[in-house]
């Protein structure tokens, strides 16, 4: 997804029109995954693998656990719904 945000790059002068500003949102990538349990750590190294520039805004990965899920269209619950 393509989202705003405010991260430590904060305050790098941009220019529109051919003016100077300071933007207070910075456009970011975000990504979401849905998997099992077993594959988080998995994923968490691939993600982080191929996000990683080494420069300010890289960005973070973390995990969430998901009670649970229900696919509306088919009416399946749990893991049947991933």
């Amino acid at each position: 997804m393509e989202v705003l945000g405010a991260g430590k790059q904060r305050g790098r002068a941009a220019y529109y029109g051919g003016e100077e500003y300071t933007p207070e949102l910075s456009p970011k990538i975000k990504v979401e995954v849905l998997a099992p349990a077993e594959h988080c750590e998995w994923l968490v190294g691939v993600v982080g693998d191929a996000a990683r520039t080494g420069e300010v805004g890289d960005g973070k990965v973390w995990v969430v656990a998901v009670e649970s899920v229900l696919r509306i269209r088919m009416g399946e619950v749990g893991r049947e719904a991933v």
